[in-house]
């Protein structure tokens, strides 16, 4: 857990482990992210800028103390609807069909109304857009990356499914074993920790895959609703409509001023990441993230794991 209330869930976890009468062991902690983030990076064999890199190796030196082989839940979102992002790009796309109205002007005007795939590969998603990496890169979008962008927006057009199964269908495809599933190898793997993740078993993949929208998600909020409903027989309701939390970098844990005295440090003229973008536009990159408005850690932090993992690649050879 963290000191931190906004952003723990230790003691939920210890009135979980108290009412099935579980052996549980909980430590509180305060970790220093910058100091951190180097040894993040040195830590990847490919760059992955999942901020929860450091909480789940934080864990998985605790969990190393007392067992060699450990459970995760992981792929119980992508299996059953629970992110917020499903919520809240479903929610949008309910008041948009009862906008008809508002659709109608759209054509007069000869725009065309957003779609699910345009909700959903906006920032809630894709942090950084296609038109923002192209100005990084100082050139048009490489075509394999293209012909990616391309597949996904498909993806999630695919009028044989609803939008829930085809945002499901895209996380599971991408997000999973590109962010998650890698995130929790590498981390638990520096320890000496074997994860397993039987959520994600390819019986019980199949089977929720088939699970109608009604059995995962009510409106305006329920999430994970056939999950909820299985839990309740061993767990008090109550604790199922806590909000959803999830394993990121508590806010105590690092601060703007000193995310920005490392990228001053670690982005400037001898960045390694100017062999590869415009080195303009990452100097403009840094000069943005200075203004409180536009500041953003998930856009910062991947893009310095990206500068401190090709340093150490550098140096290696």
């Amino acid at each position: 857990g963290f000191d931190d209330p906004d952003a723990t869930e230790h003691l939920f976890a210890r009135e979980t482990a108290r009412m099935l009468g579980t052996t549980h062991r909980d430590e509180v902690l305060s970790p220093d992210a910058m100091s951190m983030l180097p040894d993040i990076a040195a830590r990847l064999d490919e760059p992955n800028g999942d901020s929860s890199c450091l909480p789940t190796l934080l864990l998985s030196r605790f969990t190393r103390q007392f067992v060699t082989v450990a459970l995760s839940g992981d792929g119980g979102d992508e299996l059953f609807g629970g992110y917020g992002r499903y919520r809240d790009t479903l929610n949008e796309s309910t008041a948009d069909a009862r906008g008809f109205l508002a659709r109608m002007k759209l054509r007069l005007r000869g725009q065309r109304a957003t779609t699910v795939a345009d909700r959903y590969l906006s920032p809630r998603w894709l942090m950084f857009q296609p038109d923002r990496v192209a100005q990084l890169l100082g050139t048009p979008i490489p075509p394999r990356a293209a012909d990616g962008l391309r597949d996904w927006h498909a993806l999630l057009c695919d009028s044989k499914r609803t939008p829930l199964q085809r945002m499901r269908a895209l996380d599971a495809w991408t997000y999973m074993p590109g962010a998650v599933l890698a995130k929790v190898d590498r981390m638990s793997m520096q320890c000496s920790l074997e994860v397993r993740c039987p959520l994600l078993d390819r019986d019980l993949g199949r089977f929720a895959a088939t699970l109608p929208d009604a059995l995962l998600w009510q409106p305006p909020s329920g999430t994970k609703q056939i999950l909820k409903e299985l839990a309740m027989e061993y767990l008090p309701q109550a604790w199922m409509e806590r909000r959803k939390m999830g394993f990121g970098l508590p806010a105590k844990c690092w601060s703007q001023a000193a995310l920005l005295r490392l990228a001053d440090e670690s982005l400037g003229k001898d960045a390694a990441l100017r062999d590869h973008l415009d080195g303009a536009a990452l100097t403009a990159f840094v000069e943005e993230q200075r203004n409180p408005a536009q500041f953003s850690i998930y856009r910062l932090w991947p893009m310095l794991i990206l500068e401190l993992w090709l340093r150490e690649r550098r140096s290696a050879h």
